[in-house]
């Protein structure tokens, strides 16, 4: 193992041996463990992965004005990634180890000639911050990447902040949560589970101890193709809207989704079928406002199970409806049938 520190106060490549202390290239032999410091002052950039894929020991970022860019092949990590200070801009893939955030900016993003932000199998410490770049922050996580808190076991947090987290496999998340925004304003960000053009969508599972927490005043939206099994923890403050193309669940141990009141929970757009299963016994004083139709089977496993104490039901066409406690106003815009809709006090209006 040797140990290596950047020499420039200025930008440069990885891969040239005279920018480094002492004058060796770190990983540059294969399988080494060597341990690479950025720590120089100035304002610069060092460029890595642009060449083929990088394996390192460990990476240590600790200068204010450094940026270290990982594009193309990208990093793998065998120890740990630490971020203390400096920018780290993803751009391709981190692969193994940690990254541990300590401080410092996280920027995942896009670009067309350098690649797609992705987590690899990363264990992530700290609070991971999708919107600290100056860009739209775009990220994918991949290969069971997990998260926990500062202290190494609390369970993790990622702030969304208007940017675009993308799963790009099936993958169970548990300790931690995905919450919209840090602070107060309007963010619209989205969960992408993988991509609506895949053959088959992916799956994801909340255990008990993750959440998505969508804040006052901001948007959340779940894209792409796939599942969100719920075992978790949904907590509706703000605007929840579920494509047409993902369906909610829930897990064999249930989750709990709560819209509170002011917030919304949006199913589907006009001709899709909303499939209603994962809002078992769902608590809802906002507004559930569904664009397409509800099956039959829909409302079995899913509606007909939901309590309310006071909240609005607006949708498009109801082609069924099963025994339903609630408090609610609710709004059809076509009319097929109504069988016992009534099991509590409520109001019923036809548009």
């Amino acid at each position: 193992m040797a140990s290596a520190k950047w020499a420039l106060a200025n930008s440069g490549s990885w891969y040239v041996a005279a920018d480094w202390s002492p004058g060796a290239v770190p990983g540059s032999v294969a399988g080494s463990d060597d341990v690479a410091t950025i720590d120089a002052p100035g304002s610069y950039v060092v460029s890595v992965g642009n060449t083929g894929a990088t394996t390192i020991g460990s990476v240590n970022l600790n200068a204010p004005g450094a940026t270290l860019s990982v594009s193309g092949g990208g990093l793998s990590v065998k120890t740990a990634l630490t971020l203390n200070s400096g920018t780290l801009q993803l751009q391709g893939t981190l692969q193994g180890g940690s990254l541990i955030l300590n401080g410092g900016v996280f920027a995942p993003s896009y670009n067309s000639g350098s690649g797609v932000a992705t987590l690899s199998g990363v264990r992530v410490q700290g609070t991971l911050d999708l919107g600290g770049g100056s860009s739209l922050g775009q990220l994918t996580l991949l290969n069971n990447t997990t998260f926990v808190a500062q202290d190494g076991a609390s369970p993790g947090t990622i702030l969304l902040g208007g940017d675009i987290l993308t799963f790009g496999d099936s993958t169970q998340l548990d300790n931690v949560s995905f919450n919209s925004s840090n602070s107060s304003g309007f963010y619209s960000s989205t969960l992408n589970f993988g991509n609506a053009s895949d053959a088959a969508g992916k799956v994801v599972t909340f255990g008990k101890n993750a959440a998505l927490n969508v804040f006052a005043g901001n948007v959340v939206t779940l894209g792409g193709k796939g599942t969100l099994v719920n075992g978790g923890v949904i907590n509706v403050a703000g605007s929840l809207t579920i494509g047409s193309l993902v369906s909610l669940a829930q897990a064999s141990q249930p989750g709990t989704l709560t819209v509170q009141s002011g917030g919304t929970l949006s199913f589907g757009t006009a001709g899709s079928t909303t499939q209603l299963t994962g809002l078992a016994g769902a608590q809802i004083a906002g507004t559930l406002a569904i664009g397409g139709n509800i099956t039959t089977a829909a409302l079995t496993s899913g509606l007909a199970r939901i309590i309310h104490e006071k909240c609005a039901i607006k949708a498009k066409s109801l082609t069924s409806f099963a025994t339903m406690r609630t408090g609610c106003l609710m709004e059809f815009f076509a009319m097929k049938s109504l069988a016992q809709a009534f099991g509590g006090l409520g109001r019923f209006r036809a548009i």
